[in-house]
C-alpha cells in the first residue's frame, strides 16, 4: 500500500513539474510579447511626438505670419 502511495505521489510531482515547465514557457513568451508591444508603443509615441512638434512649429510660424499681416494692415489703415 505505501508503495502505491509513493508511486502516486511521484507521478503527481512529475506532472506538477511538467505544468511548471509549461507555465514558465508561457510566461517567457508573454514577457517577449509584452516587451515587443512596449517597444512598438514607444516607437509610435516618439513618432507622434515628433509630428506634434513639427505641427506646433508650423502653427507657430503661421500665427506669426498672420500677426505680422494684421499689423501691416493696421498700419495701412492708419497711414491710409
Amino acid at each position: 500500500m505505501p508503495k502505491d502511495i509513493y508511486k502516486s505521489a511521484y507521478s503527481l510531482v512529475k506532472e506538477a513539474e511538467l505544468h511548471l515547465q509549461l507555465a514558465q514557457k508561457c510566461l517567457s513568451s508573454l514577457d517577449a510579447t509584452v516587451n515587443d508591444v512596449v517597444s512598438q508603443a514607444t516607437s509610435a509615441i516618439d513618432n507622434i511626438s515628433g509630428q506634434n512638434a513639427t505641427s506646433l512649429s508650423a502653427t507657430t510660424s503661421l500665427a506669426n505670419e498672420l500677426k505680422q499681416s494684421i499689423e501691416a494692415l493696421k498700419l495701412e489703415q492708419v497711414n491710409g
